[in-house]
Protein backbone atom coordinates (compact mmCIF):
# COMPACT_ATOMS: atom_id res chain seq x y z
CA UNK A 1 0.00 0.00 0.00
CA UNK A 2 1.13 3.57 -1.07
CA UNK A 3 1.96 5.80 1.68
CA UNK A 4 -1.21 8.41 2.04
CA UNK A 5 0.20 11.89 0.95
CA UNK A 6 0.36 14.73 3.87
CA UNK A 7 -2.72 17.80 3.11
CA UNK A 8 0.26 19.85 2.34
CA UNK A 9 1.09 17.32 -0.58
CA UNK A 10 -2.17 16.86 -2.03
CA UNK A 11 -2.87 20.81 -2.15
CA UNK A 12 -2.71 23.12 -5.43
CA UNK A 13 -2.95 25.69 -3.23
CA UNK A 14 -3.47 26.45 0.90
CA UNK A 15 -7.40 28.25 1.36
CA UNK A 16 -7.55 30.58 3.24
CA UNK A 17 -8.90 30.49 6.62
CA UNK A 18 -12.27 31.54 5.88
CA UNK A 19 -12.92 29.35 3.08
CA UNK A 20 -14.79 26.17 3.30
CA UNK A 21 -14.04 23.11 2.05
CA UNK A 22 -16.47 20.94 -0.13
CA UNK A 23 -18.86 19.07 2.42
CA UNK A 24 -20.91 16.41 1.13
CA UNK A 25 -23.69 14.96 3.96
CA UNK A 26 -23.93 11.07 3.09
CA UNK A 27 -27.68 10.54 4.65
CA UNK A 28 -30.51 8.12 5.18
CA UNK A 29 -32.47 5.83 7.81
CA UNK A 30 -30.83 3.72 10.12
CA UNK A 31 -28.91 0.59 8.52
CA UNK A 32 -29.10 1.49 4.88
CA UNK A 33 -25.46 1.17 4.34
CA UNK A 34 -24.60 5.34 5.44
CA UNK A 35 -21.30 3.96 7.70
CA UNK A 36 -20.29 1.53 4.60
CA UNK A 37 -20.62 4.14 2.08
CA UNK A 38 -18.69 6.41 3.74
CA UNK A 39 -15.72 3.70 4.48
CA UNK A 40 -15.32 3.02 0.73
CA UNK A 41 -15.86 6.72 -0.31
CA UNK A 42 -12.96 7.77 1.96
CA UNK A 43 -11.14 4.68 0.68
CA UNK A 44 -11.67 5.35 -2.83
CA UNK A 45 -10.87 9.19 -2.91
CA UNK A 46 -7.54 8.71 -0.41
CA UNK A 47 -6.64 6.87 -3.22
CA UNK A 48 -6.66 9.43 -5.74
CA UNK A 49 -4.53 11.63 -3.56
CA UNK A 50 -7.55 13.15 -1.65
CA UNK A 51 -7.38 14.21 2.20
CA UNK A 52 -11.17 13.76 3.99
CA UNK A 53 -12.53 14.77 7.00
CA UNK A 54 -15.70 13.09 8.76
CA UNK A 55 -18.16 14.23 11.14
CA UNK A 56 -20.89 11.93 12.62
CA UNK A 57 -24.19 13.11 13.70
CA UNK A 58 -24.61 11.30 17.50
CA UNK A 59 -27.85 12.12 18.01
CA UNK A 60 -28.20 9.97 20.57
CA UNK A 61 -24.51 11.52 22.51
CA UNK A 62 -21.54 9.84 22.94
CA UNK A 63 -18.75 9.19 25.32
CA UNK A 64 -15.24 10.24 24.05
CA UNK A 65 -13.20 9.94 27.28
CA UNK A 66 -13.14 7.21 30.56
CA UNK A 67 -14.56 9.09 33.47
CA UNK A 68 -11.33 9.23 36.00
CA UNK A 69 -8.38 9.62 32.93
CA UNK A 70 -6.72 13.08 32.64
CA UNK A 71 -8.29 13.92 29.65
CA UNK A 72 -11.46 13.98 31.16
CA UNK A 73 -10.44 15.74 34.62
CA UNK A 74 -8.79 19.05 32.32
CA UNK A 75 -12.48 18.80 30.75
CA UNK A 76 -14.24 18.53 34.08
CA UNK A 77 -12.10 21.64 35.54
CA UNK A 78 -13.52 23.68 32.60
CA UNK A 79 -10.85 23.05 29.69
CA UNK A 80 -12.99 24.67 26.57
CA UNK A 81 -10.89 22.38 24.80
CA UNK A 82 -9.06 19.69 24.88
CA UNK A 83 -6.89 17.21 22.54
CA UNK A 84 -5.09 13.86 23.39
CA UNK A 85 -2.27 12.73 21.32
CA UNK A 86 -0.73 9.31 20.23
CA UNK A 87 2.18 9.73 18.29
CA UNK A 88 2.96 5.93 19.02
CA UNK A 89 -0.56 5.20 17.58
CA UNK A 90 -0.94 8.05 15.20
CA UNK A 91 -3.64 9.45 16.41
CA UNK A 92 -5.15 12.31 17.98
CA UNK A 93 -8.97 12.80 19.56
CA UNK A 94 -10.35 16.37 19.87
CA UNK A 95 -13.47 17.54 22.28
CA UNK A 96 -14.57 20.87 23.92
CA UNK A 97 -17.70 22.73 24.52
CA UNK A 98 -20.23 23.96 21.91
CA UNK A 99 -22.65 26.49 21.67
CA UNK A 100 -25.74 24.58 20.23
CA UNK A 101 -26.03 27.40 17.79
CA UNK A 102 -22.24 27.31 16.60
CA UNK A 103 -23.15 26.43 12.58
CA UNK A 104 -21.73 23.35 11.56
CA UNK A 105 -19.86 25.12 8.66
CA UNK A 106 -18.24 26.87 11.58
CA UNK A 107 -17.26 23.87 13.13
CA UNK A 108 -16.40 22.19 10.06
CA UNK A 109 -13.92 25.86 9.31
CA UNK A 110 -12.27 24.97 12.58
CA UNK A 111 -11.52 21.39 12.56
CA UNK A 112 -11.23 20.68 8.95
CA UNK A 113 -8.84 23.79 7.16
CA UNK A 114 -6.44 21.39 5.43
CA UNK A 115 -8.67 18.79 4.00
CA UNK A 116 -10.40 18.22 0.20
CA UNK A 117 -13.81 17.86 0.87
CA UNK A 118 -15.69 17.21 4.00
CA UNK A 119 -18.17 14.13 4.99
CA UNK A 120 -20.96 14.02 7.30
CA UNK A 121 -22.59 11.22 7.97
CA UNK A 122 -26.10 12.51 8.86
CA UNK A 123 -27.18 15.85 8.91
CA UNK A 124 -29.98 15.79 6.60
CA UNK A 125 -31.35 18.82 7.43
CA UNK A 126 -28.34 20.75 6.54
CA UNK A 127 -28.32 22.62 3.22
CA UNK A 128 -25.57 20.89 1.87
CA UNK A 129 -25.10 19.05 -1.28
CA UNK A 130 -26.03 15.22 -0.02
CA UNK A 131 -25.88 11.94 -1.01
CA UNK A 132 -28.94 9.12 0.56
CA UNK A 133 -29.01 5.41 1.29
CA UNK A 134 -31.90 3.47 0.77
CA UNK A 135 -33.23 -0.18 1.01
CA UNK A 136 -36.03 0.48 -1.01
CA UNK A 137 -38.43 2.50 1.02
CA UNK A 138 -39.31 6.20 0.51
CA UNK A 139 -36.11 8.61 0.42
CA UNK A 140 -36.28 11.28 2.90
CA UNK A 141 -34.84 13.63 0.89
CA UNK A 142 -37.06 12.86 -2.31
CA UNK A 143 -37.83 16.07 -4.09
CA UNK A 144 -34.22 18.01 -2.10
CA UNK A 145 -32.53 20.17 -4.42
CA UNK A 146 -29.37 19.43 -2.58
CA UNK A 147 -30.11 15.87 -3.46
CA UNK A 148 -26.99 14.98 -5.81
CA UNK A 149 -27.62 10.99 -5.71
CA UNK A 150 -29.14 7.67 -4.03
CA UNK A 151 -26.78 4.96 -3.26
CA UNK A 152 -28.35 1.46 -2.26
CA UNK A 153 -32.44 0.08 -3.31
CA UNK A 154 -33.41 2.87 -4.87
CA UNK A 155 -37.06 3.40 -4.83
CA UNK A 156 -39.30 4.43 -7.69
CA UNK A 157 -39.45 7.85 -8.21
CA UNK A 158 -35.96 8.72 -8.43
CA UNK A 159 -35.30 9.78 -12.30
CA UNK A 160 -34.02 12.80 -11.76
CA UNK A 161 -31.15 12.31 -9.61
CA UNK A 162 -28.25 9.02 -10.38
CA UNK A 163 -29.04 6.10 -8.47
CA UNK A 164 -25.69 3.70 -7.95
CA UNK A 165 -25.13 0.52 -5.97
CA UNK A 166 -23.82 0.28 -2.59
CA UNK A 167 -20.64 -1.86 -4.51
CA UNK A 168 -19.95 1.42 -7.28
CA UNK A 169 -17.80 3.90 -4.73
CA UNK A 170 -16.01 4.46 -8.14
CA UNK A 171 -18.79 5.80 -9.67
CA UNK A 172 -20.22 7.85 -6.74
CA UNK A 173 -16.63 9.47 -6.39
CA UNK A 174 -16.34 10.24 -10.12
CA UNK A 175 -19.64 11.86 -9.87
CA UNK A 176 -18.55 14.05 -6.45
CA UNK A 177 -15.36 15.16 -8.15
CA UNK A 178 -17.62 16.35 -10.78
CA UNK A 179 -20.52 18.02 -8.61
CA UNK A 180 -18.32 18.80 -6.05
CA UNK A 181 -15.25 20.15 -8.33
CA UNK A 182 -13.00 18.03 -6.18
CA UNK A 183 -10.54 18.60 -9.19
CA UNK A 184 -9.93 21.81 -9.14
CA UNK A 185 -8.25 21.05 -5.43
CA UNK A 186 -5.91 18.52 -6.47
CA UNK A 187 -2.65 19.46 -7.71
CA UNK A 188 -2.29 18.98 -11.86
Amino acid sequence: MTKRKSPQETRAKTPSPDTLPPVLAVVGRSKTGKTTLVERLIHALAEKGYCVGTMKDARGGFEIDLEGKDSDRHYRAGAQAVAVLSSEQEKMAFFGRLSVQTPIDEICRRLFPDVDLIILEGFKTLRFPKIETTLGESLSCYGDPDLLAVVGEAPGGTADVPCFSLADAPAVVALIEDRLNLNTRRPG
